[in-house]
């Protein structure tokens, strides 16, 4: 579509207000009304990062989770986790000031990590694994946080790495440490 191609070439160039008229006038409600599950979620997380790019969080965390139910109608795992993930990731970055706000966040970033791992992507498992052994370290889980670490230096390892892989490894032990 033309006019999608049109806002990615805006927001590319920082014109965002732009990029986010067209998408949301122009874009999506095309495909909408055409019923193309698969390029409407698409539109809509290039919408979100038009959101998230002028720092509007609420509304960026609103359009990813709009296109979950396409994530699970079409069984895209990818696509899910993914979507869990940035969420995560985009409430972590506008801040968790309660218990419930950090289950959300807890809940995004397990369930995002456990698709990476079930799928066998091991980018997937270091990007999203570092985040929740993170998260879990600074909730005070260091165990819990030294489990996921271990797998992604496993990961790393994998992915050729092994100099970060042990880096990891090391931080996965002081995590054990300080956990007793």
């Amino acid at each position: 579509m033309a006019k999608g191609k049109v806002a990615e070439i805006l927001y590319s160039s920082g014109d965002l207000d732009s990029a986010l008229r067209i998408l949301k006038a122009e874009v999506v409600p095309v495909l909408d009304k055409h019923g193309d599950v698969r390029m409407l979620a698409v539109a809509k997380g290039h919408l979100a990062r038009v959101h998230e790019a002028r720092g509007d969080l609420d509304a960026a965390i609103a359009m990813h989770l709009e296109n979950m139910p396409a994530a699970e109608r079409t069984g895209d795992a990818q696509m899910k986790m993914s979507i869990s993930s940035v969420v995560a990731r985009l409430r972590l970055a506008r801040g968790v000031s309660s218990q419930e706000e950090a289950q959300q966040v807890y809940d995004d970033l397990a369930e995002s990590y456990a698709i990476a791992r079930r799928m066998g992507l091991p980018p997937a498992i270091v990007g999203i694994g570092s985040e929740l052994a993170r998260f879990l370290a600074d909730a005070d889980a260091p165990a819990e946080a030294a489990k996921i670490a271990d797998e992604v230096a496993d990961a790393l390892a994998k992915l050729g790495q092994a100099e970060n892989a042990a880096a990891v490894r090391a931080e996965a032990a002081q995590l054990r440490a300080n956990s007793k």
